[in-house]
């Protein structure tokens, strides 16, 4: 590998339900905004003839615009699609090590037909059509 030769990339795709409320802070040292909240997503397995379900649930972080759509916006149980990196977290409480592996969310894209932020009239004939 060169000297300059770093290109890599840190890309999360995910489609699913907000699964939690949604909490929101502020940073004390700097005053940025911030809203979290978990992202289900499903995922159907087949063992002997039959589906089962396996769920699994995502942190997710968004900061400035995001944070400000997901405070109006985003409810319990609303499908929406996040692109996003993934980052971890570490701090220390207690004298113990904590860790977190979030999603640092950068579009925040509402799923459902009665979208909060209205899409085009051609988006919502996809939505209808989407077979999820």
């Amino acid at each position: 590998m060169g000297k300059t030769d770093y290109n890599s990339l840190n890309k999360v795709m995910l489609i699913g339900f907000v699964s939690s409320e949604i909490k929101t802070g502020e940073m004390k040292d700097g005053g940025r905004m911030w809203a979290g909240f978990q992202l289900a997503t499903l995922e159907l397995f087949y063992a002997r003839g039959k589906s089962k379900p396996y769920i699994e649930y995502h942190n997710i972080v968004a900061w400035g615009n995001n944070s400000k759509i997901a405070r109006k916006f985003l409810k319990k149980n609303m499908r929406v699609s996040i692109e996003g990196k993934l980052r971890r977290k570490i701090w220390h409480k207690d004298g113990e090590r904590k860790e977190r592996v979030e999603i640092e969310a950068e579009h925040i894209t509402f799923m459902t037909k009665d979208s909060p932020l209205k899409p085009e009239k051609e988006e919502i004939t996809k939505l209808e059509d989407d077979p999820f």
